[in-house]
């Protein structure tokens, strides 16, 4: 073979070795990395990004808004317009605009809706989008009104007693519907990273030897197996000192008589509850904690609830003491919403009703999804209406006579227990530093409303009757006398009821086309006169307001419709909190004079008044 021929070989075989190399590439490429080639094709030449939803909104039972989505540069921000107000009950979203604590973070998944997309080439040839749903909407049963009024007047309460925390619960005890629920250091959602440490919500986190409201529940038991009836004298108490076991209880004061089972209750008496517990013995005094719930998260729909602590009986760490000190509350740990749910027991005659927070879940057109039957949080019925008839009487005692004193409102009969317990502080209980708690219902015969109030640490007094019993007595004062809350009427006394009956609502005119005006008032059965030319009807004499008789006839001043202007009518303010409708007074334009705190229960001039912007509004307050 000549070197002609072997070149001609060579250069064959290398151009054949080539091809072979580029199949084995292209085989490489088009079999073995295809998945990869074409993910990266398409994302060289394909674009896409995710559309985020507007998350659904928290409402309260009346269906205002607890929160609100605004929507810049295709970015959603969440607004809290509370503020404070419900802060660790709502919770707040991160930057990444998931539920981060609260409701929106327990019900994350409903709120936050379905993401969607849009995909489209590098030339915007084409483009595909799947829409976004929106996320559901989620109403509570708290009602603004009665949180604004449970916050202002924890607040002042801890301003006076110089305590380090507070807690305030609020419900209906019949359905164990939460009506409010504050928790002091107060929580802004709007700013959650200044006031990280404030979101836990204390009312279910709070976990504290309760002390003397834990006696409800030997005092159940010593009723329902007849140990004792109310009257029975229970002896050895005189002396207010008891030696049992090797160890020593006291009283906060000496009688010097034999108490009477009821009188232990009214006067919060240790010795008569460890020789009460001594007669029932421990394992029914555990058997009926456990039946109440002590131990056990209550199961309301918010994140980071406590289950509390309780001994197991029988186990080696049980003493033969622990069942006279878990009588007066100590050695046994409960939250705030444990106590409540207790007491929430006892005024429905015994049937346990489980907390809850949420009144329904509706979709982004407003259909309910899911609503939240009061019916199915019913549980066990613990004993026989006649003991906790007996016990609701006892706990009137205390209110009317006992050691809550500061508690009672004149003409409703009110129940409830205070508990002043020692702090356990480094090994030992504190003598100075206490927890304070006062629970009650009312009214006794058909309760409708329950509050918890528990102080951290007070420091201008130790006692809970004049601590935690005045907060309650302060704000149960406010709810039955605000106007925007009369459904709870049934429990003044029957003279302020009727009283209350009396009263008469002049209508709204104001606004108002003149013949549908004249409609209002012929259902009224009410005489009219118009005044002046036009179809809207601008004021109106008497003005709307509550009065004792209905007027014989109303005066209908008229303009034309071109002539109204809303911005020159004063907004209505009653019913808000001071610090509310200063805020709202003042963005219209107004001057705000104030006379007294609390909720405004009366605005000069009057809701809807034609007066001129810059000029005074006094606001009255509920305290005042």
């Amino acid at each position: 073979m000549d070197n002609k021929t072997i070149k001609i070989l060579v250069i064959l075989l290398v151009i054949m070795f080539g091809y072979i190399i580029s199949i084995g590439k292209l085989a490489y490429i088009q079999i073995y990395k295809r998945e990869y080639y074409i993910k990266y094709g398409k994302k060289i030449y394909w674009r896409s990004k995710p559309l985020i939803p507007p998350r659904g909104n928290i409402f309260d039972r009346d269906y205002e808004n607890l929160t609100y989505n605004i929507k810049e540069k295709n970015k959603y921000t969440r607004i809290y317009p509370l503020h404070y107000h419900a802060g660790q009950i709502v919770g707040f979203v991160g930057k990444d605009y998931q539920g981060k604590s609260g409701i929106e973070l327990k019900f994350n998944t409903q709120l936050k809706g379905t993401e969607g997309w849009i995909v489209y080439d590098k030339y915007k040839f084409f483009e595909k989008i799947k829409k976004p749903k929106q996320g559901d909407n989620i109403v509570l049963t708290i009602d603004k009104k009665i949180q604004y009024i449970a916050d202002e007047e924890l607040e002042k309460g801890i301003n006076f007693t110089k305590a380090e925390r507070g807690v305030v619960i609020i419900s209906n005890p019949k359905t164990g519907e939460i009506l409010a629920m504050s928790s002091y250091p107060f929580f802004d959602p709007n700013n959650p990273y200044k006031n990280l440490k404030n979101s836990k919500n204390l009312g279910i986190s709070l976990v504290y030897e309760p002390g003397s409201v834990y006696k409800v529940i030997p005092a159940t038991i010593a009723l329902e197996y007849f140990y004792f009836y109310p009257n029975d004298i229970i002896p050895e108490t005189k002396k207010g000192i008891l030696r049992l076991y090797d160890v020593t209880i006291r009283d906060h004061e000496v009688f010097g008589r034999d108490l009477t089972f009821a009188e232990c209750l009214v006067h919060s008496s240790n010795v008569g509850f460890a020789l009460i517990a001594e007669k029932i013995g421990p394992k029914k005094l555990w058997e009926y904690s456990i039946d109440y719930g002590v131990g056990r998260k209550t199961g309301i729909e918010l994140p980071g609830e406590e289950k509390g602590k309780i001994k197991n009986y029988g186990d080696k760490s049980w003493s033969k003491v622990d069942h006279l000190y878990m009588a007066i509350g100590y050695g046994v740990q409960l939250t705030p919403i444990q106590i409540l749910t207790i007491y929430n027991t006892i005024a429905n005659d015994g049937l346990k009703v489980r907390p809850h927070i949420i009144k329904e879940i509706r979709n982004h057109k407003n259909r309910i999804i899911k609503k939240y039957d009061t019916k199915s949080w019913e549980m066990d019925k613990i004993g026989s209406n006649l003991t906790f008839q007996r016990l609701k009487g006892m706990l009137k005692g205390v209110v009317d006579s006992g050691t809550a004193r500061l508690a009672k409102i004149d003409g409703i009969e009110i129940c409830g227990k205070t508990g002043t317990a020692e702090k356990y502080i480094n090994g030992k209980y504190s003598k100075s530093a206490h927890y304070t708690t006062f629970v009650g219902f009312l009214p006794m015969k058909n309760p409708i409303l329950s509050i918890i109030v528990v102080l951290d640490n007070p420091k201008t007094n130790q006692y809970a009757g004049r601590t935690s019993a005045v907060i309650f007595r302060n704000i149960v004062k406010r709810i039955i006398t605000d106007p925007e809350l009369e459904y709870y009427d049934i429990i003044y006394s029957s003279k302020l009821a009727k009283k209350n009956k009396k009263k008469y609502q002049i209508p709204d005119l104001i606004g108002k086309e003149v013949q549908e005006a004249i409609k209002i008032l012929k259902q009224e059965n009410i005489k009219f006169s118009l005044i002046g030319n036009g179809n809207y009807v601008v004021s109106q004499l008497p003005e709307p307001k509550l009065v004792k008789e209905k007027p014989k006839s109303i005066k209908i001043f008229l303009t034309p419709k071109n002539e109204i202007n809303a911005e020159k009518y004063t907004p209505n303010v009653i019913g808000l909190s001071m610090r509310e409708a200063i805020r709202i007074l003042l963005k219209e334009g107004y001057k705000p004079i104030i006379k007294g705190s609390g909720v405004v229960i009366k605005q000069t001039p009057p809701p809807k008044t034609k007066f001129k912007k810059d000029k005074k509004i006094i606001l009255l307050g509920s305290d005042s």
